[in-house]
């Protein structure tokens, strides 16, 4: 038998009598992402601006900074990972950047 979780108040009991386990706290995980968005902003900012790299390569630096940026996004605003309940969500968005014009 698999386990199917449901949306249950706190403190709420299960069909077995044992209390629901507490999920992350959802601030934490927001104020996470917002801290490595605006990490990732400040760094893509310093990089266009500086003199310190090697000019033809801060395209390449600020297009990786782009994805883990998009990522970030994905991952703490989203919510979208791997777990096998988050498998229509990661669908959907296929989906959508599948019929995206760009």
């Amino acid at each position: 038998m698999t386990h199917a979780p449901y949306d249950r108040a706190p403190g709420d009991t299960s069909p077995s009598g044992r209390p629901q386990e507490a999920e992350t706290y959802p601030l934490l995980v927001y104020t996470t992402g917002l801290f490595l968005a605006l990490l990732l902003t400040a760094t893509s900012f310093w990089v266009a601006n500086t003199s310190l790299l090697w000019p033809p390569g801060v395209p390449l630096g600020l297009a990786v900074l782009a994805i883990a940026q998009m990522g970030v996004h994905l991952v703490f605003f989203l919510h979208i990972t791997t777990g096998a309940d988050n498998t229509n969500n990661v669908l959907a968005l296929a989906f959508a950047c599948s019929l995206s014009p760009w």
